[in-house]
């Protein structure tokens, strides 16, 4: 019979694409769709449950979507080959090494990747095919990806330097070459993990969204202010956007004196509310987190700080951040 073959769109929105490979390609025995906006979520799930209501009894493929960060989630069925979209056009460069990262580890050797505006950045893949597809806002550029086989070690400690096809009796096989690099950093209890190691850790958003929601303004507006340098990286503001830290720092542009036990004057607030337009602004640079900040009600507690703050400098950070962040006055 025929090979069993898997499907894989990664950014499923509304999970319209991965139905339609599920209409249009019986073949498909299981099909994917990842999602980390949970609005646009239920509305595929929604979807997935109409399809299975209209298609009934006949023999149909296997429909999942899956809420998450795709760079975090098992999206590649094992033992088979499989076809994966991205629309990539959103995606930042650190989104695209974390997505090629897992994919090496995941997609099995004669799988495809289809990938528009960007493709991905390893050598486990070779372009085939480069061609333009119409989309809403335009055209963007498509590239096909091929898995070009297992790496001789998916270790840090080595780097595809060359990968090239030798001949052999029956065809040709794929080559690679690798490089030591050197050891790479021990992430043992026994070893520091260094200052990148423990921002990226899940357990330190989870701290600093504790923090940036403490009734103490000083813990607040250091918590605030921590946030706006480590959420600069994408994969730290996912990681703070799973641990709930949007909503608290959102309160924290709305916070008034009267909230605290400090009874002094407005000029107490200035700090933090400098301190988290910083992060609104670091965060909001990630189309993940400005659509999470705008669902907590940033753009709305922004226009209030731009037009009631008692400093002036702070009333001009939060205009200029509502029209760089949200496109918005």
């Amino acid at each position: 019979g025929e090979e069993e073959a898997a499907f894989v769109d990664v950014g499923a929105g509304i999970g319209n694409v991965a139905i339609a490979a599920a209409l249009l390609e019986p073949r498909l025995t299981v099909i994917k769709g990842v999602e980390v906006l949970p609005d646009l979520h239920r509305v595929a799930e929604r979807a997935a449950a109409r399809y299975d209501r209209l298609v009934g009894s006949i023999p149909k493929s296997d429909l999942v979507f899956h809420l998450g960060d795709a760079a975090k989630t098992d999206w590649a069925p094992q033992n088979r080959p499989s076809l994966v979209l991205m629309h990539a056009t959103g995606f930042s460069d650190e989104l695209m090494l974390d997505l090629s990262r897992h994919a090496e580890s995941q997609i099995e050797p004669g799988s495809f990747v289809v990938t528009l505006t960007l493709r991905l950045p390893s050598a486990e893949f070779e372009i085939i095919d480069s061609f333009e597809v119409p989309c809403s806002w335009g055209y963007a550029n498509a590239q096909v990806h091929r898995r070009v086989g297992v790496p001789l070690k998916t270790s840090a400690e080595f780097e595809i330097i060359d990968p090239f096809e030798v001949p052999l009796l029956v065809g040709y096989a794929n080559a690679q070459v690798h490089r030591r690099v050197g050891v790479p950093l021990k992430t043992s209890a026994h070893e520091p993990l260094g200052i990148t190691g423990v921002v990226y850790q899940a357990s330190f958003a989870k701290l600093l969204s504790a923090c940036v929601g403490a009734e103490d303004i000083n813990i607040a507006r250091e918590a605030a202010a921590t946030l706006g340098f480590a959420g600069r990286a994408e994969r730290t503001t996912r990681q703070l956007i799973e641990a709930g830290a949007i909503k608290p720092l959102v309160n924290l542009l709305q916070r008034k004196v009267g909230n605290q036990a400090h009874g002094g004057a407005p000029d107490v607030l200035v700090p933090m509310h400098a301190a988290a337009i910083l992060a609104v602004r670091s965060i909001g640079s990630h189309l993940c987190g400005q659509d999470s900040l705008e669902a907590a009600g940033a753009p709305s507690a922004l226009r209030s700080l731009a037009a009631q703050s008692s400093s002036v400098s702070v009333r001009t950070a939060a205009a200029s951040c509502l029209v760089d962040v949200f496109d918005s006055m």
